[in-house]
């Protein structure tokens, strides 16, 4: 498996009582309380956002596991311990770790025992198992056991977080024009019989923990790719990204297979199979990506897996952009997101400096988005080009007319944008709107909702308004 996140060496501080120096000479009965943190830092995660869930911007909230180690046994702390992620300002690579109720070693020697996991699923105290669900939208890490005491601090150590799902990353193509025509535009893509629970065993003494982690997978669901957009167009010249899908490790053999349900526009739906007479062996495992290529023939869809497994750490490797982020919308808030810890957005110029309605981003060459864009709820009309500034403007607290990349970036994205209007519906963008980038000419660029597409406008013609603003997170 391969290194997602460190939880670097673990600081320690003399809390509570007294001070720090002498507290190890002192007897036990006598020493003061000896607090676990730690700091941590994240290596770049480079699947895409949008299947791999990106939906923390400032913190990440792990959950961990305490043990105490007996002579026989191991004794599990009934609750799970929450571990905040908090970035210091200015700096985007280390985090410090604080856990919630504070953690600390005890004063009698024994030893205690570890283990983290993301995102928080359920612990089961009596079947001694964490289940996490997922729905192929959902990236899983879990770190190794860590173990120390008072004296010798071996936790002092890295908590090493691996990737527990394999991802699949999916393109299209067809074999022809002809073949293009017939099959139309894909609609959607299905995986199904696919496990939707990792299952992390706890060990039942100190020899298992040290062994690792023993994961097991659970449940029989069908997992519906996200895809760029409702429908996809069969190229038949280049292959086209077709999304991307976290499923569990698997090596096809005698039994073992994937099952994938593709709906087209043209020819209904189809069964394709990942077999295992001719992928017998073919490896899928944790932590790395795979590419599967869709080949649209004119009577069938064959299937073509890249021979090598690609690692998500090594993006110098990685077609279609895997090494980069997307841009994904905040549930509720009408944010869409462009930067967080782990980078900006594939294909999109984010900035670092805030647009107000007195900044003059009007050239072409001042295309770009900010890390989060908040879109208003709804639009503010059909209008010229000098009134939708001013319309805007009105609104105060930073509303301002969107720059072409800006409205690029909400077409995009507009099906996702899901904050109700003050009227309580939501109104998502249609048709043409105005930018505030202008040309050479004097004219400004609109830009369509249904196909992204641009181009420029007299200042005096009407088109629709959609207001938009920089958010800055604290």
């Amino acid at each position: 498996m391969n290194r997602v996140i460190n939880i670097r060496k673990i600081l320690f501080a003399a809390i509570a009582f007294g001070i720090v120096s002498g507290c190890s000479e002192k007897p036990l009965e006598e020493r003061e309380q000896l607090q676990i943190s730690a700091s941590v830092s994240f290596a770049p995660r480079n699947e895409v956002g949008g299947v791999i869930d990106n939906s923390m911007i400032e913190n990440l909230d792990f959950s961990f596991l305490r043990a105490e180690i007996g002579r026989r046994s191991i004794e599990y702390q009934p609750d799970v311990i929450s571990a905040s992620c908090i970035f210091p300002d200015g700096e985007s690579e280390e985090a410090t770790v604080i856990f919630s109720p504070k953690q600390y070693y005890k004063p009698d020697g024994s030893y205690s025992m570890m283990e983290g996991w993301y995102p928080a699923g359920t612990y089961n105290s009596e079947s001694m198992e964490v289940s996490i669900p997922f729905d192929g939208n959902v990236d899983i890490i879990a770190s190794q056991f860590l173990i120390g005491n008072y004296e010798d601090r071996a936790i002092d150590d890295l908590f090493i977080f691996n990737h527990q799902l394999t991802q699949l990353q999916l393109e299209v193509i067809a074999e022809s024009e002809l073949a293009a025509q017939k099959w139309g535009k894909v609609t959607s893509i299905t995986m199904t019989g696919e496990s939707d629970t990792y299952i992390n065993v706890l060990p039942e003494n100190e020899s298992q923990a040290e062994e690792g982690v023993y994961a097991d997978f659970d449940g029989t669901s069908d997992h519906a790719v996200t895809l760029p957009s409702e429908e996809i167009e069969i190229p038949y010249e280049k292959a086209a990204p077709a999304g991307m899908l976290m499923v569990e490790p698997r090596t096809i053999g005698t039994r073992s297979s994937m099952t994938f349900l593709i709906e087209t526009t043209g020819n209904g739906t189809t069964e394709v199979v990942i077999d295992a007479e001719e992928f017998n062996g073919e490896k899928f495992p944790a932590g790395t990506a795979r590419k599967v290529t869709l080949r649209f023939l004119q009577g069938t869809i064959e299937i073509i897996v890249y021979a090598d497994p690609v690692p998500w750490d090594t993006p110098e490797t990685v077609e279609h952009n895997i090494g980069e982020n997307q841009a994904y919308v905040r549930k509720g808030e009408n944010y869409i997101v462009t930067k967080n810890m782990f980078g900006n957005a594939a294909g999109w110029n984010v900035r670092s400096e805030e647009w107000t309605a007195e900044t003059d981003y009007s050239s072409e060459d001042m295309d770009s988005v900010p890390a989060v864009l908040e879109v208003y709820t709804e639009d503010s009309g059909n209008m010229s080009h000098s009134e939708a500034v001013s319309t805007c403007s009105d609104l105060g607290e930073g509303w301002r007319l969107p720059c072409r990349m800006e409205l690029q970036l909400i077409a995009a994205y507009k099906d996702q944008l899901d904050k109700p209007a003050k009227d309580g519906s939501v109104h998502t963008p249609e048709g043409a709107y105005w930018s505030a980038t202008v040309d050479g000419s004097g004219n400004a660029f609109y830009v369509d909702m249904s196909d992204i597409s641009s181009a420029p406008e007299t200042v005096t013609a009407a088109y629709n308004v959609r207001c938009v603003r920089d958010i800055v997170m604290e």
